[in-house]
């Protein structure tokens, strides 16, 4: 198992950062995962998971 890669920082962004990369990139290109709160995902969310 590759242990070590849990410690590698990630990078986040916002929501506008986000539909920024995803009007820049073809679908297919990316994928976008909701990592939201089960309370958080309730209020509202998108249908499609990747782009």
């Amino acid at each position: 198992m590759r242990w070590k890669q849990f410690f590698t920082p990630v990078t986040s962004i916002d929501s506008l950062q986000a539909e920024k990369l995803m009007d820049d990139t073809p679908p297919g290109e990316i994928n976008i995962l909701d990592v939201r709160q089960p309370a958080e995902y309730e209020k509202g969310h998108e249908e499609i998971s990747s782009w």
